[in-house]
Protein backbone atom coordinates (compact mmCIF):
# COMPACT_ATOMS: atom_id res chain seq x y z
CA UNK A 1 0.00 0.00 0.00
CA UNK A 2 1.59 3.50 -0.67
CA UNK A 3 -0.74 6.54 0.19
CA UNK A 4 -3.96 4.42 0.62
CA UNK A 5 -3.54 3.30 -3.17
CA UNK A 6 -3.25 -0.50 -3.97
CA UNK A 7 0.07 -0.64 -6.32
CA UNK A 8 -0.71 -3.92 -8.97
CA UNK A 9 1.50 -5.58 -10.64
CA UNK A 10 0.93 -7.70 -13.50
CA UNK A 11 2.38 -10.97 -14.63
CA UNK A 12 3.77 -12.00 -18.20
CA UNK A 13 3.88 -15.23 -18.59
CA UNK A 14 6.35 -16.77 -21.48
CA UNK A 15 4.71 -19.80 -22.94
CA UNK A 16 5.08 -21.40 -26.10
CA UNK A 17 1.87 -20.63 -28.54
CA UNK A 18 1.77 -22.44 -31.72
CA UNK A 19 -0.74 -19.76 -33.22
CA UNK A 20 1.22 -16.38 -33.43
CA UNK A 21 2.71 -15.50 -36.85
CA UNK A 22 5.47 -17.17 -38.25
CA UNK A 23 5.81 -19.54 -35.74
CA UNK A 24 5.14 -23.04 -37.14
CA UNK A 25 2.07 -25.29 -35.98
CA UNK A 26 4.53 -27.81 -35.24
CA UNK A 27 6.29 -26.71 -32.74
CA UNK A 28 3.22 -26.74 -30.41
CA UNK A 29 4.51 -30.18 -29.63
CA UNK A 30 7.64 -28.84 -27.78
CA UNK A 31 7.09 -28.30 -24.11
CA UNK A 32 9.45 -25.84 -22.47
CA UNK A 33 9.52 -24.09 -18.83
CA UNK A 34 7.45 -20.94 -18.43
CA UNK A 35 9.31 -18.02 -16.81
CA UNK A 36 7.40 -15.44 -15.15
CA UNK A 37 8.16 -11.87 -15.22
CA UNK A 38 6.83 -8.98 -12.80
CA UNK A 39 6.41 -6.09 -15.57
CA UNK A 40 6.03 -4.27 -12.35
CA UNK A 41 3.18 -1.62 -11.24
CA UNK A 42 1.65 -0.40 -14.32
CA UNK A 43 -0.54 2.44 -13.32
CA UNK A 44 -2.54 2.45 -9.57
CA UNK A 45 -5.52 0.90 -9.61
CA UNK A 46 -7.44 -1.87 -8.70
CA UNK A 47 -7.22 -4.54 -11.89
CA UNK A 48 -5.78 -4.99 -15.01
CA UNK A 49 -4.37 -7.51 -18.22
CA UNK A 50 -1.93 -7.86 -20.69
CA UNK A 51 -4.16 -8.23 -24.25
CA UNK A 52 -0.88 -8.56 -26.76
CA UNK A 53 2.73 -9.12 -26.90
CA UNK A 54 4.97 -8.78 -30.03
CA UNK A 55 8.40 -10.19 -31.13
CA UNK A 56 10.60 -7.97 -29.22
CA UNK A 57 8.28 -8.38 -25.97
CA UNK A 58 6.38 -5.56 -25.90
CA UNK A 59 2.87 -5.66 -23.96
CA UNK A 60 -0.38 -3.59 -24.38
CA UNK A 61 -3.09 -3.87 -22.51
CA UNK A 62 -5.37 -2.19 -20.19
CA UNK A 63 -5.60 -1.49 -16.22
CA UNK A 64 -8.65 -0.16 -14.37
CA UNK A 65 -7.91 3.32 -12.59
CA UNK A 66 -8.82 3.99 -9.43
CA UNK A 67 -11.77 6.02 -10.72
CA UNK A 68 -13.14 2.39 -12.69
CA UNK A 69 -11.65 3.58 -16.01
CA UNK A 70 -9.72 1.90 -18.38
CA UNK A 71 -6.67 3.26 -19.68
CA UNK A 72 -4.64 1.22 -22.14
CA UNK A 73 -0.65 0.74 -21.31
CA UNK A 74 2.51 -0.32 -23.09
CA UNK A 75 5.51 -1.94 -21.57
CA UNK A 76 8.17 -1.60 -23.34
CA UNK A 77 12.18 -1.95 -22.58
CA UNK A 78 11.12 -1.93 -19.27
CA UNK A 79 9.43 1.21 -18.96
CA UNK A 80 5.22 1.70 -18.70
CA UNK A 81 3.27 4.05 -21.05
CA UNK A 82 -0.21 5.58 -20.34
CA UNK A 83 -1.51 5.58 -23.98
CA UNK A 84 -3.74 8.20 -22.96
CA UNK A 85 -6.87 8.66 -24.80
CA UNK A 86 -8.70 9.88 -28.20
CA UNK A 87 -10.31 13.11 -25.46
CA UNK A 88 -12.99 10.57 -23.42
CA UNK A 89 -11.79 8.47 -20.46
CA UNK A 90 -11.14 5.44 -21.25
CA UNK A 91 -8.74 3.37 -23.71
CA UNK A 92 -7.92 -0.56 -23.84
CA UNK A 93 -4.90 -1.68 -25.89
CA UNK A 94 -4.99 -4.62 -27.93
CA UNK A 95 -2.53 -5.49 -30.23
CA UNK A 96 0.76 -4.12 -30.80
CA UNK A 97 3.14 -4.78 -34.02
CA UNK A 98 7.38 -5.78 -34.30
CA UNK A 99 7.77 -1.49 -34.86
CA UNK A 100 6.26 -1.60 -31.77
CA UNK A 101 2.66 0.19 -32.80
CA UNK A 102 -0.02 -0.50 -31.04
CA UNK A 103 -3.63 -0.66 -31.24
CA UNK A 104 -7.12 -0.87 -29.72
CA UNK A 105 -10.16 1.60 -28.73
CA UNK A 106 -10.55 4.92 -27.05
CA UNK A 107 -12.88 7.23 -25.68
CA UNK A 108 -13.67 10.59 -27.94
CA UNK A 109 -14.97 13.76 -26.93
CA UNK A 110 -17.57 12.98 -28.55
CA UNK A 111 -18.64 10.26 -26.24
CA UNK A 112 -18.19 7.57 -28.76
CA UNK A 113 -15.59 4.89 -28.59
CA UNK A 114 -12.86 4.99 -31.53
CA UNK A 115 -10.08 2.79 -33.26
CA UNK A 116 -7.00 4.17 -32.19
CA UNK A 117 -2.96 3.84 -33.99
CA UNK A 118 -0.73 4.76 -31.55
CA UNK A 119 2.92 5.50 -32.64
CA UNK A 120 5.71 7.78 -31.87
CA UNK A 121 3.73 9.02 -28.91
CA UNK A 122 0.92 10.03 -30.70
CA UNK A 123 -2.46 8.50 -30.61
CA UNK A 124 -4.25 8.80 -34.07
CA UNK A 125 -8.04 8.58 -34.42
CA UNK A 126 -8.86 5.87 -37.12
CA UNK A 127 -12.81 7.00 -37.05
CA UNK A 128 -15.45 4.41 -38.05
CA UNK A 129 -17.65 2.97 -40.92
CA UNK A 130 -20.35 5.85 -40.03
CA UNK A 131 -21.08 5.29 -36.29
CA UNK A 132 -19.94 6.01 -33.25
CA UNK A 133 -17.99 3.07 -32.26
CA UNK A 134 -14.64 0.82 -33.44
CA UNK A 135 -11.65 -0.98 -32.70
CA UNK A 136 -8.58 -2.03 -33.92
CA UNK A 137 -8.01 -5.93 -32.91
CA UNK A 138 -4.68 -6.59 -34.38
CA UNK A 139 -1.87 -4.97 -36.48
CA UNK A 140 0.76 -6.28 -39.00
CA UNK A 141 3.88 -4.87 -39.96
CA UNK A 142 2.53 -2.94 -42.69
CA UNK A 143 0.58 -0.95 -39.97
CA UNK A 144 -2.64 -2.84 -41.39
CA UNK A 145 -4.63 -2.84 -38.79
CA UNK A 146 -8.43 -4.75 -38.17
CA UNK A 147 -11.02 -4.93 -36.01
CA UNK A 148 -14.88 -4.02 -36.03
CA UNK A 149 -16.78 -0.62 -36.69
CA UNK A 150 -20.20 0.12 -36.20
CA UNK A 151 -22.09 0.97 -39.38
CA UNK A 152 -24.65 4.78 -39.38
CA UNK A 153 -27.32 4.95 -36.70
CA UNK A 154 -25.10 2.18 -34.72
CA UNK A 155 -27.32 -0.80 -35.16
CA UNK A 156 -24.92 -2.91 -37.25
CA UNK A 157 -21.20 -3.76 -37.15
CA UNK A 158 -18.53 -4.96 -39.47
CA UNK A 159 -15.37 -6.09 -39.55
CA UNK A 160 -12.82 -3.31 -41.02
CA UNK A 161 -9.43 -3.27 -42.57
CA UNK A 162 -7.51 0.37 -42.24
CA UNK A 163 -4.99 0.29 -45.38
CA UNK A 164 -1.78 1.26 -45.48
CA UNK A 165 -3.09 4.89 -47.31
CA UNK A 166 -5.05 5.48 -44.18
CA UNK A 167 -8.56 4.11 -45.72
CA UNK A 168 -10.92 2.35 -43.36
CA UNK A 169 -12.74 -0.23 -45.61
CA UNK A 170 -16.02 -1.70 -45.05
CA UNK A 171 -15.17 -6.24 -45.33
CA UNK A 172 -18.36 -6.54 -45.28
CA UNK A 173 -20.39 -9.56 -43.53
CA UNK A 174 -21.59 -13.39 -44.13
CA UNK A 175 -25.09 -11.60 -43.88
CA UNK A 176 -24.58 -10.34 -39.88
CA UNK A 177 -22.80 -8.56 -37.72
CA UNK A 178 -18.65 -9.37 -37.46
CA UNK A 179 -15.33 -7.98 -36.09
CA UNK A 180 -11.55 -9.20 -38.06
CA UNK A 181 -9.23 -10.35 -35.17
CA UNK A 182 -5.90 -11.49 -37.00
CA UNK A 183 -4.10 -10.19 -39.63
CA UNK A 184 -0.60 -11.88 -40.74
CA UNK A 185 2.14 -10.30 -43.18
CA UNK A 186 0.28 -11.26 -46.03
CA UNK A 187 -2.84 -9.03 -45.29
CA UNK A 188 -4.98 -12.47 -44.80
CA UNK A 189 -7.45 -11.63 -42.05
CA UNK A 190 -9.42 -13.45 -39.54
CA UNK A 191 -12.28 -13.38 -37.64
CA UNK A 192 -15.88 -13.92 -37.22
CA UNK A 193 -19.28 -12.54 -38.80
CA UNK A 194 -22.77 -13.61 -38.01
CA UNK A 195 -24.81 -15.39 -40.88
CA UNK A 196 -28.23 -13.29 -41.47
CA UNK A 197 -30.52 -12.81 -38.34
CA UNK A 198 -27.35 -12.52 -36.27
CA UNK A 199 -27.76 -15.99 -34.41
CA UNK A 200 -25.10 -18.22 -35.99
CA UNK A 201 -21.72 -17.47 -36.26
CA UNK A 202 -18.73 -18.16 -38.51
CA UNK A 203 -14.56 -18.14 -38.78
CA UNK A 204 -14.04 -16.40 -41.80
CA UNK A 205 -10.94 -15.59 -44.05
CA UNK A 206 -10.91 -12.78 -45.80
CA UNK A 207 -8.69 -12.25 -48.80
CA UNK A 208 -7.70 -11.09 -52.52
CA UNK A 209 -11.18 -9.03 -51.61
CA UNK A 210 -13.32 -12.21 -50.67
CA UNK A 211 -14.72 -13.52 -47.35
CA UNK A 212 -14.61 -17.30 -47.16
CA UNK A 213 -17.00 -19.11 -44.77
CA UNK A 214 -14.01 -21.76 -43.10
CA UNK A 215 -17.32 -23.98 -41.55
CA UNK A 216 -17.76 -25.56 -38.43
CA UNK A 217 -16.96 -28.94 -36.56
CA UNK A 218 -19.97 -30.22 -37.10
CA UNK A 219 -21.66 -27.49 -35.16
CA UNK A 220 -24.09 -24.44 -36.34
CA UNK A 221 -20.89 -21.84 -34.82
CA UNK A 222 -17.10 -21.09 -35.34
CA UNK A 223 -14.73 -18.32 -34.55
CA UNK A 224 -11.27 -17.66 -35.94
CA UNK A 225 -9.31 -15.49 -33.65
CA UNK A 226 -5.69 -15.72 -35.12
CA UNK A 227 -3.53 -16.32 -38.30
CA UNK A 228 0.31 -17.15 -38.31
CA UNK A 229 2.09 -15.87 -42.06
CA UNK A 230 2.10 -19.19 -43.05
CA UNK A 231 -1.75 -19.03 -43.32
CA UNK A 232 -2.54 -21.36 -40.37
CA UNK A 233 -6.08 -20.31 -38.70
CA UNK A 234 -6.58 -21.25 -34.67
CA UNK A 235 -9.95 -20.52 -33.23
CA UNK A 236 -13.23 -22.47 -31.71
CA UNK A 237 -15.97 -23.87 -32.93
CA UNK A 238 -19.33 -25.69 -31.06
CA UNK A 239 -19.27 -29.43 -30.75
CA UNK A 240 -22.01 -31.08 -32.51
CA UNK A 241 -24.60 -32.67 -29.73
CA UNK A 242 -23.02 -32.24 -26.01
CA UNK A 243 -22.81 -28.26 -26.17
CA UNK A 244 -19.49 -27.73 -25.48
CA UNK A 245 -16.58 -25.71 -27.88
CA UNK A 246 -13.49 -26.78 -29.05
CA UNK A 247 -10.35 -25.56 -30.23
CA UNK A 248 -9.56 -26.12 -34.14
CA UNK A 249 -6.75 -25.56 -36.38
CA UNK A 250 -7.41 -24.48 -39.80
CA UNK A 251 -4.83 -25.82 -42.43
CA UNK A 252 -4.33 -26.72 -45.84
CA UNK A 253 -7.97 -26.30 -46.64
CA UNK A 254 -8.99 -28.29 -43.37
CA UNK A 255 -10.70 -27.47 -39.80
CA UNK A 256 -9.16 -30.01 -37.41
CA UNK A 257 -10.54 -30.28 -33.81
CA UNK A 258 -7.79 -29.72 -30.99
CA UNK A 259 -9.60 -31.24 -27.76
CA UNK A 260 -12.58 -29.92 -26.14
CA UNK A 261 -12.49 -26.51 -24.54
CA UNK A 262 -14.74 -24.03 -23.23
CA UNK A 263 -15.37 -20.27 -24.28
CA UNK A 264 -17.74 -17.32 -24.31
CA UNK A 265 -20.29 -16.56 -27.05
CA UNK A 266 -19.40 -13.22 -29.12
CA UNK A 267 -18.68 -10.00 -26.65
CA UNK A 268 -21.44 -7.71 -25.73
CA UNK A 269 -21.34 -4.11 -27.03
CA UNK A 270 -19.79 -3.46 -23.57
CA UNK A 271 -17.41 -6.27 -23.63
CA UNK A 272 -16.27 -5.13 -26.80
CA UNK A 273 -15.80 -1.55 -25.91
CA UNK A 274 -13.64 -2.52 -22.46
CA UNK A 275 -12.04 -5.92 -23.18
CA UNK A 276 -13.63 -7.37 -20.51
Amino acid sequence: MRGQQTRFHIMLTTVAIFAIAGVSVAAAGKSKAATIVDLGAVLLGSDAGALGINKHGGVVGTVVALNGTHEAFLYSHGVQTDLGTLGGSTSVAFGINGRGHVVGTAGTTAGGSHAFLYTHGNMHDLGTLGGSVSSGYAINDKDEVVGYSSLAGDQEYHPFLRAKNGHMIDLGSLGGNGIAHGINKRGQIVGFSFQSGNTNYRAFVYQNGVMTDLGTLGGISSYARAINNRGEIVGYADHPGDGTTHAFLFSNGRMTDLGLGRHPKPASRRQLKTGQ
